[in-house]
C-alpha cells in the first residue's frame, strides 16, 4: 500500500527555512559585492550556468514556471545581456557570460562553505537522510508517469557531487523533491486544459488567497501579471463553472472545489508513488530523522524589541 509523503512537504520547508535563515546574509553579501543583486539577474545566471555547455532560452523558463508572463522571459534575458550577464547566441538562444560564470561559480563554492559549516545532525544520520532521499529521488526519476519530469531535471545540474559536504548534498536532495512535487502538480492539472496563470488564479481563490484581480496581482507580482490579465483569467474560470462573483469577491464553486481537490489527489498519488521504494520501517525512519534536523536548524528567534 502507498505510503502518504504530504508531511516531507512541510518538514523540508522547516530545514530550508531554517538554512536560509543562518546563510542568507552571508550569501547575499557576496551577490551584492558582485553587483548582481537585481534577483532576475541572480535567477537568470544560475540557472544559465547550471545548463552550461547547452544554451537556454524563454522556453527553458516556461517549462519550469508556467505560471509567469512568458512574454517577459525574452526581455529579461535581454536586460541581462546588457548588463553583463548573459551572452546573446541569436534565435532566442543565450548563455552565461564570462563574468556571469566567475561571479556564479563563487557563490556555489561559498554555499558549500556555509552549508557545510552548518551545525546539523550527526554525520551518521545525515549520511542516512542522503541515502534515503537518494532513493526516493532515483525512484521518482524512474516513474513512468508523469513523462516530463522538467524541474526534477535540473537538479543534477546544480549537484555538487560526492564530496561535497553532508549537508550542500542533504539540501540538493530536499529541494529535488520539491521540484518532483512541482512537476507532478503540474501534471495533474494541465489535462483540465487551463493556463499556468488561470490554473494559479483559481488555486488562490480556492484556497481564499485572493477574491479578485487587485489582490492576485498585488500578491503574485513576481509573475508578471497585470490586474487587467487576473481580471481576464478570473472570468475565464466564471465561464468554466469553477468560480464565481459574489458582492464583488470570487470564490470557489462547488464543480470548482470538486475539481481541484481531485487535482491535489492526483498530485498526491504521484509525488506518494516516488517513496514506495522506502518500507514502512524506513519511512518512519526519514522522517524521524528529517523532524530532528528540522529542529536543530530552526530559525533563531528574534530579539525582542527595546
Amino acid at each position: 500500500m502507498t505510503q502518504s509523503a504530504r508531511w516531507y512537504m512541510d518538514v523540508a520547508g522547516q530545514i530550508l527555512a531554517g538554512v536560509g535563515a543562518r546563510t542568507n546574509d552571508a550569501l547575499m553579501q557576496y551577490v551584492e559585492q558582485n553587483q548582481l543583486s537585481e534577483r532576475l539577474d541572480l535567477n537568470l545566471v544560475q540557472i544559465a550556468w547550471g545548463f552550461r555547455p547547452e544554451p537556454v532560452t524563454p522556453e527553458t523558463f516556461i517549462k519550469r514556471t508556467p505560471y509567469a508572463n512568458p512574454d517577459c522571459f525574452g526581455s529579461q534575458m535581454d536586460g541581462a545581456v546588457e548588463r553583463g550577464w548573459l551572452v546573446a547566441l541569436g534565435e532566442g538562444r543565450y548563455s552565461v557570460s564570462a563574468r556571469g560564470t566567475e561571479v556564479a561559480e563563487g557563490l556555489f563554492e561559498l554555499g558549500d562553505q556555509i552549508f557545510g559549516a552548518l551545525e546539523t545532525a550527526p554525520d551518521g544520520d545525515m549520511e542516512r537522510i542522503i541515502g534515503l532521499l537518494f532513493t526516493v529521488v532515483e525512484t521518482a526519476r524512474q516513474l513512468p508517469e508523469p513523462a516530463e519530469k522538467w524541474a526534477l531535471s535540473w537538479g543534477s545540474k546544480f549537484d555538487r557531487g560526492p564530496d561535497a559536504p553532508l549537508m550542500v548534498r542533504a539540501r540538493r536532495h530536499m529541494l529535488d523533491l520539491l521540484s518532483y512535487r512541482d512537476d507532478v502538480h503540474i501534471a495533474a492539472w494541465q489535462p483540465y486544459g487551463v493556463s499556468g496563470q488561470e490554473w494559479e488564479a483559481f488555486t488562490m481563490v480556492w484556497q481564499g488567497d485572493a477574491t479578485n484581480a487587485t489582490e492576485l496581482a498585488e500578491k503574485l507580482p513576481y509573475r508578471r501579471y497585470d490586474e487587467d490579465a487576473y481580471e481576464e483569467a478570473l472570468q475565464n474560470l466564471v465561464a468554466q463553472g469553477w468560480i464565481a462573483k459574489a458582492d464583488g469577491a470570487y470564490a470557489a464553486t462547488e464543480k470548482g472545489k470538486k475539481l481541484r481537490q481531485e487535482a491535489e489527489d492526483a498530485t498526491d498519488r504521484y509525488f506518494d508513488a516516488a517513496w514506495v521504494s522506502l518500507s514502512k520501517a524506513e519511512m518512519e525512519e526519514i522522517k524521524g530523522l528529517l523532524g530532528k534536523l528540522a529542529e536543530m536548524l530552526k530559525p533563531p528567534e528574534e530579539e525582542p524589541a527595546q
